[in-house]
């Protein structure tokens, strides 16, 4: 959890955006606890080992090639992926 948070807050450093990167510092703390409830209701390193890896990896790659719309797609994809897992409908 710790280190997604980390890569995380490396793609917001990434936007080299102050604002952004002061909000996620402000930001990170809750997202952990949020992630601590969100273990507790769905479990997905049980079910899948490598959950989530094919997502941050796409986004790593769209950062590191400066392809912010890629980047905005995988963590969409992510996101509804999560969403699904907790039968909350995807926004549209």
């Amino acid at each position: 959890m710790d280190a997604d948070i980390a890569l995380h807050a490396a793609v917001v450093a990434a936007a080299h955006n102050p604002v952004l990167t002061d909000l996620f510092g402000e930001f990170a703390p809750a997202l952990r606890q949020g992630l601590i409830a969100l273990l507790g209701l769905v479990d997905v390193r049980q079910a899948e080992d490598d959950h989530g890896d094919a997502a941050h990896t796409q986004l790593v790659e769209a950062v590191a090639a400066g392809d912010a719309e890629g980047a905005g797609r995988a963590a969409r994809e992510e996101l509804a992926a999560i969403q699904g897992k907790l039968g909350v409908p995807e926004a549209d």
